[in-house]
C-alpha cells in the first residue's frame, strides 16, 4: 500500500508540473502586456515620460482643438511597443490656422515617400495642374511610290507613360510609305538614363523595366528602328540622327535663340503627323496613390527639364524643388532640409513634421490643388483604385471621405510615414503628418491609423 501512495503523489506532482510549465509563457505574456500598456509592474513606462515631457500645450485654440490636443496627448503618452524617442507628429488646424498638436515637430526625420507629397505640390505649382507631355512627329517632303523624299522629325518628351512607337510609325505607314530617304532626327527632351541617388538601394529603382523615354537616347534610338523594321519600314543609308544635328552642334552647346531658330524652321516646313499627349495627373495619381517611384523621380526630373528645355540654362538636379521651398513656403520653417531625389528612397532625405504640414497647408489653401490632391491623387479609405497603399487599413464605414494622404516605408531603415488631410467630427479640416523611424513598419502603422482615428472622431 505505501508503494501505491508514493506512486499516485508521484504522478500527481509530474501532472502539476506539467500543467506549470504550460502556464508558463501565457503568464510571462500577460505579464508583459499589463506591464506595457497599463504599466502596473514597476510605475510608467519611459517612453510615456519622454511622451509626456515633449507634448507641447496649445494655447489660443477653441474648446474642439483643445479637446483634440488632449486625445492626442493621450495617444502619443501610451504608444503600445512606439519608442517615442524615434517619433515626430503635428497636426495643424486648416480653418482656425493654428497648431493643434506637436511632438518633436521640429526634428529633422526622413520622410520616405511621403517626399513625394513635395514633389508632387511643386509640380502642380510650377508646370500647373493642367500641363500636358507632349510628343510629336513631324514629316516633311514628298511620297513618291512609298518612298519618303524628305524627313522625318521626332520631337519627344521625357513622357514615362509612352510604351512604344507604334502609333507614330503607323501614321507613316498608312500613307503607304516604305522608305525614308531623308533620315529620321531625334529632339528629346531626356538623353540620358533614369537614374537614382547614391545615397539610395539600387534595386529600388527596377532598371529592366524603366519607362521608354527614360531609358537613354541610344535605348530609344534602337526601339524606333525596331518598330521601324516591325511595320516594313526601310530607313534607307541608316540616316538617323540625334540632337547633334541642329546646326551640326549638339543641342545642349547652343544658346536659346539658335536653338529655337533651327528647330521651329525644321519644323516648319514639316507637317504634325502624329501626336501624343497626357495629363500630369495621370502620372500623379499612381505615383502618391500607388507611392510608384519611377514615376516620382520621372515628376522629379521632368519639373527641372520641362523648364530648362527652352532656357538654353541647365539647372542643377532638384534645384527647382528647392527654389520651391525658399520662394513659395517662406512661411514654413526648412533650415537643413534635405532633398535628394523626388521619391523619398533616399534615406539621407530629411524632413520635419511642421514641414509638411505648413506643406500641406500651402496646397489647401490654393484651391485648384487642394482639388487635384483631394479628388484624384492622394490615397483615401474607399473601394477601388484610390485605396492604393492604405490597402489593409483604417476600415471604410469610419474613415471614407475623411483622410487623404500619402504613405511613406523604408522597411530597410524603419522608416514609415503618413502625411494628409483628416476632416474633424464637426467638418472641420486638419493637416497632419506622423513621421517615424529605427521602429518596426507594422507597428508604426497601428499607431499612425490611432492618430487617423482621433482626428475623424473627435
Amino acid at each position: 500500500m505505501p508503494i501505491k501512495r508514493k506512486r499516485r503523489r508521484l504522478k500527481k506532482r509530474v501532472r502539476l508540473g506539467c500543467i506549470a510549465l504550460l502556464l508558463l509563457p501565457f503568464l510571462f505574456i500577460c505579464g508583459y502586456a499589463c506591464r506595457y500598456v497599463y504599466g502596473i509592474f514597476g510605475g510608467e513606462n519611459s517612453n510615456d515620460i519622454e511622451a509626456l515631457d515633449t507634448i507641447e500645450c496649445v494655447l489660443g485654440t477653441d474648446n474642439v482643438d483643445v479637446a483634440m490636443n488632449v486625445a492626442l496627448a493621450n495617444v502619443v503618452s501610451h504608444p503600445e511597443r512606439i519608442d517615442t524617442t524615434q517619433l515626430a507628429v503635428s497636426v495643424w488646424d486648416l480653418q482656425q490656422r493654428c497648431s493643434v498638436f506637436r511632438y518633436r515637430a521640429d526634428v529633422l526625420m526622413p520622410p520616405a515617400s511621403c517626399m513625394k507629397l513635395l514633389t508632387a505640390i511643386t509640380a502642380l505649382r510650377r508646370i500647373g495642374t493642367d500641363h500636358m507631355y507632349e510628343s510629336r512627329m513631324y514629316q516633311y517632303g514628298t511620297v513618291n511610290n512609298g518612298v519618303l523624299n524628305g524627313y522625318v522629325v521626332l520631337q519627344m518628351d521625357d513622357d514615362p507613360l509612352i510604351e512604344n512607337f507604334d502609333s507614330m510609325i503607323e501614321s507613316l505607314s498608312s500613307q503607304g510609305i516604305h522608305t525614308l530617304r531623308g533620315g529620321v532626327y531625334f529632339d528629346l527632351a531626356r538623353r540620358d538614363t533614369l537614374k537614382a541617388h547614391s545615397s539610395a538601394s539600387p534595386w529600388d529603382i527596377p532598371y529592366h523595366s524603366l519607362p521608354l523615354l527614360l531609358r537613354g537616347e541610344e535605348a530609344i534610338v534602337r526601339c524606333f528602328r525596331a518598330s521601324l523594321a516591325a511595320h516594313g519600314i526601310v530607313l534607307e543609308n541608316n540616316l538617323l540622327f540625334g540632337n547633334t544635328w541642329l546646326n551640326g552642334m549638339k543641342g545642349d552647346m547652343m544658346n536659346t535663340l539658335e536653338y529655337r531658330v533651327a528647330l521651329h524652321a525644321a519644323c516648319a516646313k514639316a507637317k504634325c503627323v502624329a501626336e501624343i499627349c497626357h495629363p500630369l495627373r495621370q502620372v500623379l495619381a499612381p505615383m502618391l496613390i500607388f507611392s510608384n517611384n519611377v514615376l516620382a523621380e520621372c515628376v522629379f526630373f521632368h519639373t527641372n527639364q520641362h523648364l530648362d528645355r527652352w532656357s538654353g540654362v541647365t539647372t542643377p538636379k532638384g534645384q527647382i524643388l528647392n527654389d520651391f521651398i525658399s520662394k513659395e513656403l517662406f512661411d514654413v520653417p526648412s533650415d537643413a532640409i534635405v532633398v535628394n531625389d523626388g521619391s523619398g528612397l533616399s534615406p539621407d532625405n530629411m524632413l520635419t513634421a511642421d514641414f509638411l504640414t505648413g506643406l500641406l497647408t500651402y496646397a489647401y489653401n490654393d484651391e485648384i490643388i487642394r482639388r487635384e490632391l483631394m479628388d484624384e491623387l492622394l490615397a483615401t479609405p474607399c473601394e477601388g483604385y484610390r485605396r492604393g497603399t492604405l490597402s489593409g487599413r483604417m476600415p471604410i464605414e469610419k474613415f471614407e471621405g475623411k483622410v487623404f494622404c500619402k504613405t511613406g516605408t523604408l522597411t530597410t531603415h524603419g522608416v514609415s510615414s503618413l502625411s494628409g488631410f483628416c476632416k474633424g467630427k464637426d467638418g472641420r479640416w486638419y493637416a497632419f503628418a506622423i513621421l517615424h523611424r529605427d521602429t518596426p513598419v507594422y507597428e508604426s502603422r497601428i499607431f499612425q491609423d490611432r492618430i487617423c482615428n482621433v482626428l475623424v472622431t473627435n
